[in-house]
């Protein structure tokens, strides 16, 4: 009977140093979900698309993170909706791209404690959230400075002001509506949806204006926009943000001409990432800087969650510091104000002429 007795517990011993070993390994092969919420239909949809190939190819070599996505078409609302279905599967750790959805998520990732990292939301009111947003790249501030020292070259010219109506261009058109004063003469709205911005530009062809300044964010919308000029007759050049430089530029059959403000990244690790870019999927993205920068911001997180299989309040506020202690990408190294806003590492903004 004692022999029965300590066989029975050597065979326990074995099952239970077994059942450690196999949760062990599993443990060592868990990854952290990190939430994704693009606008993975809708007319910013072509972004949302380059930056999930970014995250894809970075997640075949990634240790310790994986990515679920969510759609928001660039909706606050369908943003809010897409982080309870995440929140729901024990995510809390996310990475965001448009500046509307980011702002309406701000205060409830602030009070669930969660945290949201960003390559692309540019707009200026991000500034105003705390340390729950993290973004890496220059707000629409930046560009907007670019702008004005190009638009007062001239002194004698009087700009019309065209922009989609979304959180970005708002912003930047406000600090271009202080600044420009009396120079800017019109300012006029569309919406991404929209199938003609006729209206809006027969006014500005009304106003006699010498430029326009241009703020789109989607590209088939800013397609209409140069197509109905032309039809117009219009000849004012146009003056554009990044989206103007980023997008598909005006055809020269138009007759359209102007300059926009380009983000150029010239240094050996945004050559190898475009060169990985094209060998994955072969063709150059469509927005090289904001897939570069968020190829940094996956493999930031993926090093920050090393080791880490529940996420709990530490591990956020961990993960927070760690990155707003400054970080090293591939492409860039990046150091962070308290409230998470990125301080521009190089000025990477350049003016081209179309």
């Amino acid at each position: 009977m004692k022999k029965v007795t300590i066989y029975i517990v050597l065979v326990a011993l074995v099952l239970l140093a077994g059942a450690a070993l196999l949760r062990t390994q599993q443990s060592a092969t868990e990854k952290v979900r990190v939430g994704v919420i693009l606008p993975l239909t809708g007319p910013a949809a072509p972004v949302a698309e380059d930056l999930q190939k970014t995250l894809q190819m970075y997640e075949r070599e990634a240790r310790h993170i994986t990515f679920v996505y969510q759609d928001d078409q660039c909706s606050g609302k369908d943003a809010l909706a897409a982080y309870q279905l995440l929140k729901e599967q024990g995510v809390r750790v996310y990475v965001g791209a448009c500046s509307g959805s980011i702002l309406a998520l701000a205060p409830v990732l602030k009070e669930d404690g969660n945290v949201l990292v960003t390559g692309f939301g540019g707009s200026i009111e991000i500034r105003n959230t705390g340390d729950e947003v993290i973004r890496f790249i220059p707000d629409g501030l930046s560009v907007v400075e670019s702008m004005v020292a190009l638009l007062l070259t001239n002194t004698d010219k009087q700009y019309a002001l065209l922009h989609e109506q979304s959180d970005y261009p708002q912003s930047a058109g406000d600090v271009l509506e202080t600044k420009l004063g009396a120079r800017l003469v019109l300012r006029e709205t569309y919406g991404a949806n929209d199938m003609s911005m006729r209206t809006q530009l027969t006014k500005i062809k009304a106003a006699g204006v010498g430029a326009i300044i241009f703020i789109p964010v989607a590209n088939s919308a800013a397609e209409r926009v140069y197509q109905e000029m032309h039809e117009l007759g219009m000849t004012q050049e146009i003056i554009g943000d990044v989206n103007v430089c980023d997008h598909s530029r005006p055809a020269p059959e138009l007759g359209i001409q102007g300059s926009c403000v380009q983000t150029v990244l010239e240094n050996a690790g945004n050559t190898a990432f475009l060169k990985q870019f094209e060998a994955t999927y072969g063709a150059q993205p469509l927005y090289p800087f904001y897939n570069a920068i968020t190829y940094d911001v996956a493999q930031t997180l993926d090093g920050a969650l090393a080791g880490i299989t529940v996420v709990d309040d530490h591990v956020i506020e961990t993960l927070k510091q760690n990155i707003l202690d400054g970080v090293q990408g591939s492409v860039m190294s990046y150091v962070f104000k308290e409230n998470g806003d990125v301080v521009t590492p190089e000025n990477y903004l350049k003016v081209v002429a179309f």
